[in-house]
């Protein structure tokens, strides 16, 4: 399945490109994770208030997600960028 994890950011973020960084290096990891199979990390192209700012994709298999959840990797992505994170949807399909 493909999980996606859509994000805008919030007016803390004056750095987009470093954010990014920060964020890529975080998620590289994922992929040696049980169940992973890639992670990829998009930064947007059009930047617009209405619009999205950053898209991160992780392949896995579905009964991957309980431990992608669990993952030292998500954690700590909720402590160090939530704040930084005005809006997020999250979206899985196959």
């Amino acid at each position: 399945m493909k999980h996606y994890i859509i994000v805008k950011y919030n007016d803390l973020v004056s750095d987009a490109s470093e954010v990014e960084r920060q964020i890529k290096a975080l998620f590289a990891p994922a992929a040696e994770l049980d169940g992973i199979h890639s992670v990829s990390v998009h930064p947007a192209v059009m930047h617009s208030r209405i619009r999205f700012d950053l898209m991160i994709r992780v392949d896995m298999n579905r009964e991957s997600l309980v431990l992608f959840d669990a993952s030292d990797i998500h954690k700590q992505w909720k402590t160090d960028f939530a704040h930084l994170i005005a809006h997020k949807v999250i979206f899985d399909c196959d």
